[in-house]
């Protein structure tokens, strides 16, 4: 029997967000949010902004303006070129727990945060102006780029990375036409000893390797719910149909647990595209700004031609 993921607690919201690959589902604050504040005036070059979720902090790093200070935990996930800068910004707390008086400490003229942390606007709003990112699910990592880009006055940065991206998507698009056709794909991620999870089209991953020209098997495809579908190990065969699987990988290069316990399985072990040495492990397959998406689509490319 396939069992939809329940929704997310508050607690259990990030997922694999920021363990992961940084930028998963935040199935937070469905509600109507009240309308973001203007950023404020002077030069975005020195604009001092401190980002609270991994959607502000991730793209504002692609962007080439660093926060004065960041959330913690996104040290496995953040992309490589800016693993040092992150790791040198103050930390203002997690995600669910913000430290106000240290973000209030760093002086800042604007304040990114995710419309899942919209218990928090009013305390945040009173320490600098605030802009509530939208957050609603992994898909929106596009949407939460253009308004960190509208917010921090970062348009031309923005619209450069766009277009490198869909660039990029389109050229494996016209180089792997074969492979590409040949191959139905499955993303597979938060495993754990009762079962792992499968991602819909609409994740931020698969978002990117279906723009590159990937198909999915037939479970994927027949998800019209938006959200992962979960499986016992025992139900591991609905995705026997896939060609090849794909799993998370980390940024900084280090395994990802769940992945490891994936591959332990004897379920996942005994699946065709396991046999025939077709899996995937993606180190950016949750992205959350257009550079980590190039980059999935880089690690798509590698894996083609090898395939």
């Amino acid at each position: 029997m396939i069992k939809l993921s329940a929704r997310p607690t508050r607690r259990t919201v990030l997922g694999g967000f920021a363990a992961a690959a940084g930028t998963s589902l935040l199935a937070a604050c469905q509600r109507e949010l009240p309308a973001a504040p203007q950023s404020p005036a002077g030069s975005p070059a020195t604009l001092r902004v401190v980002t609270l979720d991994p959607f502000s902090t991730h793209n504002l790093l692609d962007f080439g303006l660093s926060p004065v200070g960041a959330q913690e935990g996104l040290d496995q996930a953040v992309f490589p070129e800016h693993r040092e800068t992150y790791a040198g910004l103050p930390k203002i707390g997690s995600y669910f727990e913000p430290d106000f008086e240290a973000i209030a400490a760093l002086n800042p003229e604007l304040i990114l945060a995710s419309s899942g942390q919209a218990e928090f606007r009013d305390r945040l709003a009173a320490l600098a102006p605030t802009t509530l990112i939208t957050a609603e699910s992994s898909s929106t990592w596009p949407k939460a780029a253009e308004e960190v880009a509208a917010a921090t006055g970062r348009q031309a940065e923005h619209d450069r990375l766009r277009t490198a991206y869909l660039e990029r998507c389109e050229e494996i698009k016209a180089r792997h036409g074969y492979a590409l056709g040949r191959h139905t794909w499955a993303v597979a991620w938060l495993a754990t000893a009762e079962g792992f999870s499968v991602r819909p089209t609409e994740s931020n991953g698969a978002q990117v390797l279906a723009l590159a020209g990937v198909r999915f098997g037939r479970l994927t495809e027949q998800n019209d719910t938006g959200k992962d579908i979960v499986l016992s190990w025992e139900e591991a065969d609905r995705i026997a149909d896939a060609d090849v699987i794909c799993l998370p990988g980390r940024t900084d290069g280090s395994k990802d647990p769940t992945t490891e316990l994936a591959l332990d399985q004897a379920a996942f072990q005994a699946l065709p595209a396991v046999r025939a040495g077709r899996v995937a492990i993606f180190n950016h397959i949750t992205p959350g700004s257009y550079r980590n998406a190039t980059a999935l689509a880089d690690e798509l490319d590698t894996y083609l031609t090898s395939l």
